[in-house]
């Protein structure tokens, strides 16, 4: 996916990407379609030959604390193991939270998400995509209901988009002083 001035979709299953004179050359079954990139084309070639893993999308990594909340998802489990993260059975201390919400309701979870993570730490909420139900302006809304601000969105699956929320700056600062005053 392509976003500038005008949107491209362009599957890259099948895809021949090359670098010629400065130019990312995308060619697929839909055509070909080129970017004036310049020094960047080889570096754009190499991410869409060699995309990170979900895993390295969300930041997963090896010694994090993590822990999944209301989320069926078979792969995660794996790849959070994988990546050499520990995979907590209840929320506490996590440096990632993944927290599922499938309706509006769920959203409150939100407010005790804080609480369960470590001052630096995220907490990813996933949540159905184009549905009408539950939005993107809902979540972050909910976000900052809960004193937490969205700062990246991911495709989590198909069907799935996902929200980073952290604590904000200043915030992690003055609980940083509290801390270390007591």
């Amino acid at each position: 996916m392509f976003r500038g001035p005008f949107r491209l979709k362009l599957p890259l299953a099948g895809a021949k990407v090359t670098v010629e004179r400065g130019e990312l050359v995308v060619l697929s079954a839909e055509g070909e379609a080129r970017f004036a990139l310049g020094a960047e084309a080889t570096k754009w070639q190499l991410k869409i030959r060699y995309p990170k893993p979900r895993s390295g999308k969300l930041g997963i990594k090896a010694g994090l604390r993590v822990a999944i909340v209301n989320l069926d998802d078979e792969l995660l489990p794996v790849e959070v193991a994988e990546a050499g993260a520990e995979l907590l059975a209840r929320p506490k201390q996590c440096d990632l939270i993944f927290l599922g919400v499938h309706e509006a309701p769920d959203l409150a979870a939100l407010a005790r998400v804080e609480a369960q993570m470590v001052r630096n730490g995220a907490a990813w909420v996933v949540y159905p995509k184009g549905v009408k139900h539950i939005t993107e302006a809902m979540v972050r809304q909910a976000m900052l209901d809960a004193a937490l601000v969205d700062v990246k969105v991911c495709a989590f699956s198909e069907k799935l988009t996902a929200l980073k929320a952290v604590i904000p700056v200043a915030r992690r600062q003055a609980l940083a002083l509290d801390t270390f005053s007591d």
